[in-house]
């Protein structure tokens, strides 16, 4: 699912004009992402955690080339998502 295409699902179950979806969406994408560069968990009920974490050097062999490679430091973003989520996908088989 692109952004598109989450803007038409909120038009179709909202009566919000696609402006205004538009802007929720790029506003809610917004705040998400300042407050993981910033180092703040966000915790979505029922829904789960987005949070940075810090990787640190990691020694990797590159088969192909036959070659160890060092990859550098660096933050990730993790998604842990909640039990009520996990049996949701679960109940769905």
């Amino acid at each position: 699912m692109n952004k598109q295409t989450l803007i038409n699902k909120i038009l179709f179950k909202t009566s919000l004009d696609r402006k205004t979806s538009d802007q929720i969406i790029d506003r809610l994408f917004d705040v998400i992402k300042k407050e993981i560069i910033s180092g703040n968990k966000i915790e979505i009920e029922g829904f789960g955690k987005f949070e940075k974490i810090h990787k640190k050097m990691l020694r990797k062999a590159n088969k192909k080339r036959k070659v160890e490679e060092l990859l550098p430091p660096r933050d990730k973003v993790k998604f842990e998502p909640s039990e009520n989520l996990i049996e949701e996908l679960n109940s769905k088989n």
